[in-house]
């Protein structure tokens, strides 16, 4: 899942700023397709932010109970700007899934895998995050570390 485009003219008029309106509706306009069955919520980008090649700022882009980083670099000072995804949006359920059927196929017991109650998380490629895993039968329970690979939300995982 990722949100990569490029927005188009996004001054104000003559202004000598980004037009934080018309920004954020692009961002929304891409989430929704990129996002597809997800709920978009809110997109928040800095006001007043002048116009000048090279410059960047983030916005925030809620989706479902996550918080996505939305980058924006302006091409020129024109107000033409690319807009890049830098957070893997984590489907935890997903990952649940893929870890409950490994662990399955390794040890071959029956387990429950617990990421914590968010549906989504928003996590930078290279980071990670932990899951607890049992057995059903209780005969036995590990931590399990979750490494994002990259923004498309590819993972690794691992027993520590």
């Amino acid at each position: 899942m990722s949100v990569l485009g490029i927005g188009g003219v996004l001054a104000a008029g003559c202004s000598d700023e980004i037009d934080d309106s018309k920004l954020e509706d692009s961002i929304m306009e891409q989430a929704e397709e990129a996002f597809e069955g997800y709920e978009i919520g809110a997109v928040d980008c800095p006001e007043d932010v002048k116009l000048e090649e090279g410059d960047q700022f983030d916005c925030d882009l809620e989706i479902e109970d996550a918080t996505l980083t939305i980058e924006v670099t302006q091409e020129n000072d024109e107000g033409d700007v690319s807009i890049d995804q830098v957070e893997a949006l984590i489907s935890v359920e997903k990952v649940v899934e893929v870890i409950t059927s490994g662990l399955a196929e390794q040890s071959g017991l029956e387990v429950s895998v617990d990421c914590g109650d968010d549906t989504l998380l928003a996590v930078d490629p290279g980071d990670d995050f932990e899951c607890a895993a049992e057995a059903v039968d209780g005969s036995d329970s590990a931590t399990v570390n979750v490494t994002v690979v990259d923004v498309d939300g590819n993972i690794e995982w691992q027993i520590v």
